[in-house]
């Protein structure tokens, strides 16, 4: 009877460590999916204030009748005939 109480006791604290180790496991995975969660959801964030600014230019550009004219000059510094353009020199 001593055997075999003694293997009972090896069974129930093999299973214990088992249930623990599986637990650790568990965790460790729980705390990714919490970092990876936090990470998308800033990215969401992030992506969703970029497609409001992508939008808000799209409006702009649907009802400005000059848009061409203002990335022509924006971009490429085109100037309107009479105007002068001005470059300052930065400092070093």
């Amino acid at each position: 009877m001593k055997g075999s109480g003694s293997k009972l006791i090896y069974i129930i604290v093999g299973a214990a460590v088992a249930v623990i180790l599986f637990s650790i496991s568990n965790f460790k995975n729980i705390i990714k999916l919490k970092e990876d969660e936090n990470y998308y959801r800033e990215k969401i964030a992030m992506l969703e204030e970029r497609n409001a600014t992508l939008k808000q230019n799209l409006e702009w550009i649907k009802t400005k009748e000059d848009y061409v004219k203002f990335i022509a000059r924006q971009r490429m510094g085109l100037v309107e005939p009479g105007e002068i353009k001005f470059y300052l020199k930065e400092e070093k």
